[in-house]
């Protein structure tokens, strides 16, 4: 009998995957993607944090008298949003604010035809009009200079004369004493620390007409010589 020759098994060699580079490669590109992803929403999260720190220090640069007299302005249409609050309120400007405060919705181009400098063209003319033909404002040698910082002197005249009681301020010694002695006395000054002769900020500006607001009135309330009675302005 033949005996059977002795089966010799072949050492099983591992096979190699032919896609294991692939996937290998398809790994790191996963977590290359994902640290991607990672590092953006980080960097994003930090860029948004910045915008609220710069937020928050904006917002403290302002006092909460401040805030609410910009906020008031901005609502009632007095100034825009994104004002620079730091540059000068303007004298046309300050014809538009009275314009507002006053509620007026009258229409004139008297100021076309008295003043050299202002057009049909010129922004807010018709609150300039209105405001010369109510004896709130006045020019300076035929030209009323509407692109001019105001002055402090001269804003608050405008108020004086815009809330009636022009003959009080020039019973308290007239331009410009009188007028800055008077708006001092009705707190128009209040929040703010400026002189005559200063150019009124936008920031001022909303703090003064903000006071102005809020100055009240009571029958009979002057009794000096050859001044009395109540002097509001409609």
């Amino acid at each position: 009998l033949l005996s059977a020759a002795p089966t010799v098994m072949a050492e099983e060699m591992p096979q190699e995957n032919p896609n294991a580079g692939l996937i290998e490669s398809e790994g790191e590109q996963g977590e290359d993607l994902f640290d991607s992803i990672i590092d953006a929403n980080r960097k994003e999260e930090e860029e948004q944090e910045e915008e609220r720190e710069e937020v928050i220090i904006e917002k403290s640069d302002l006092s909460a008298n401040e805030e609410l007299s910009v906020s008031l302005m901005k609502a009632l249409g007095v100034f825009e949003t994104g004002t620079d609050l730091d540059s000068t309120l303007t004298r046309a400007e300050l014809a538009h604010a009275i314009y507002i405060l006053k509620a007026y919705t009258m229409k004139s181009d008297s100021a076309i035809n008295t003043f050299a400098d202002i057009n049909a063209g010129t922004p807010y003319s018709n609150e300039i009009s209105v405001l010369y033909d109510m004896g709130y404002i006045n020019g300076d040698m035929g030209q009323y200079r509407p692109d001019d910082g105001v002055t402090v002197g001269e804003m608050a005249a405008v108020i004086m004369r815009a809330i009636g009681v022009e003959p009080v301020a020039n019973h308290n010694g007239g331009w410009i004493a009188g007028y800055m002695t008077t708006a001092s006395s009705y707190n128009i000054f209040d929040g703010v620390s400026l002189t005559s002769g200063e150019k009124v900020t936008k920031l001022n500006g909303a703090v003064m007409l903000k006071n102005l607001l809020h100055v009240s009135f009571k029958e009979n309330e002057y009794t000096l010589t050859g001044i009395q009675g109540y002097y509001m302005s409609a």
